[in-house]
């Protein structure tokens, strides 16, 4: 997702093939309000996923992902060029040395692209792929890179740097080959300045990578996941110098955490969404939290920063109809500055908006925590905490409320070490959650 010159945004994703048919490359163009404009997809025959999107100096869009559609039975890159209102201008298939993938693009300062993703020769023997191209989408080189530690890498994103060459963050591409998070450095011509591996500590953590961006000091914050246990994970920011060398790392989470997408912010500190979203100052010591995943779960797959000085997130969230589960739907959530959330919007077909409860955070707390709910429809709410036994000790909310998110602190110093529920229930819509309280 990227904000674009009319101060509306620009999304890229997939259609979902669930139930039959295949998956088409999403473009979805929305106002400053979150309100759809238009939306296109772009598909042949088979597979056709998309990756990663980008304003360019023309006012249209770049896109890129992987199409099956064009590779028979592999994937490879494909590049479609758009004008402002969608239509192709052109598109572009590269296949690398055999078939390739990409999951990151953007325009450079010349007027091309540059691109990384993966490669191999043969299935799935993977390696790093970077690609530049001119305006119009032909190839002026291509680079591969090996590690050393793995056959099954994919460059994850890259971005252009300040000398004008790019660095890549990139580490395997399957969930059980995921031990690292490798940083490649690169002059204009994509020739290798150097390398970094970052690894995981003994005997159990692994690392994927999730984002890169350079930083004010010239360094470079990587954001990503550490994992230690089969169903524990934590994100983690790797803050390096200009060489690549590890300043500091910090792990953040409880249980099940991970990191996707960063940002710097204003103040030199960090803004970073996967699981949750997190606000760290300089030296990455945690400032807060916010959680918006609904019962059913969800992610932020991209965080941006606004021309308002807020920013939005674009990610997934799952929803389920009386069979179970279904295709997430795109979601938005635009923040004012630093703190505060200005609207949470669904993009969807055929799905009105639900209403939420979500956990609260910090969970186990003390003696205060964070409970959060979206109402899509005005009505009478009350929302309320009770102890093990049934008794309610507390009500946050009782009366008529118009539909919009809301968030409310529980101050439980005064309550007993344990177990409580929070009920919320809005018309026929009830949910509860529990709440652990731990001094």
């Amino acid at each position: 997702m990227q904000q674009t010159s009319d101060g509306g945004y620009i999304i890229v994703g997939s259609t979902s093939s669930y139930g039959g048919g295949e998956a088409d490359i999403w473009l979805i163009k929305i106002d400053s309000d979150g309100d759809t404009l238009w939306s296109k997809t772009f598909g042949e025959i088979y597979d056709d996923l998309g990756f990663a999107v980008q304003q360019t100096d023309d006012d249209g869009y770049i896109i890129t992902g992987e199409t099956y559609s064009f590779g028979g039975s592999h994937p490879v890159v494909w590049l479609i060029k758009t004008d402002i209102n969608g239509d192709t201008l052109w598109t572009k298939t590269y296949n690398g040395n055999g078939f390739a993938s990409a999951n990151s693009i953007q325009q450079t300062n010349d007027g091309g692209y540059i691109i990384t993703g993966w490669t191999g020769v043969e299935y799935p023997y993977d390696n790093v792929l970077l690609m530049k191209t001119d305006a119009s989408g032909d190839s002026i080189w291509t680079r591969i890179y090996e590690d050393n530690y793995s056959s099954l890498v994919e460059g994850k994103f890259v971005r252009q740097t300040t000398d004008g060459g790019y660095i890549i963050v990139s580490g395997p591409v399957y969930p059980e080959y995921w031990d690292f998070i490798w940083l490649i450095k690169t002059d204009a011509a994509g020739d290798t300045l150097w390398t970094k591996t970052f690894l995981g500590s003994p005997p159990r953590e692994r690392l994927y990578c999730g984002s890169v961006q350079q930083t004010s000091d010239g360094g470079y914050i990587i954001v990503g996941t550490v994992t230690n246990l089969p169903n524990l994970s934590e994100a983690i920011l790797i803050k390096t110098n200009t060489n690549g060398d590890t300043l500091w790392t910090h792990k953040y989470g409880i249980d099940y955490d991970w990191g996707n997408s960063i940002q710097q912010t204003s103040d030199g500190g960090f803004i970073f969404t996967g699981s949750r979203l997190f606000r760290t100052d300089p030296n990455g010591q945690l400032l807060w939290t916010k959680d918006y995943r609904g019962i059913n779960g969800g992610e932020g797959n991209s965080i941006q920063k606004t021309e308002d000085g807020g920013y939005i997130i674009v990610g997934d969230i799952c929803r389920t109809d009386s069979v179970g589960f279904l295709p997430s739907d795109v979601w938005l959530i635009k923040m004012s500055p630093d703190t505060g959330v200005v609207s949470i919007k669904n993009l969807e077909t055929n799905v009105p908006g639900k209403y939420l409860l979500f956990q609260n955070y910090p969970n186990p707390f003390n003696p205060t925590t964070t409970i959060e709910f979206v109402l899509p429809h005005s009505g009478f709410v009350t929302l309320k905490i009770y102890n093990i036994l049934g008794e309610e000790v507390a009500t946050l909310v009782s009366g008529q409320l118009p539909s919009g998110f809301y968030q409310y602190v529980w101050d439980a110093r005064r309550m007993a070490t344990g177990i409580y529920m929070c009920r919320l229930q809005a018309g026929d819509y009830v949910e509860t959650r529990k709440l652990v309280l731990m001094r």
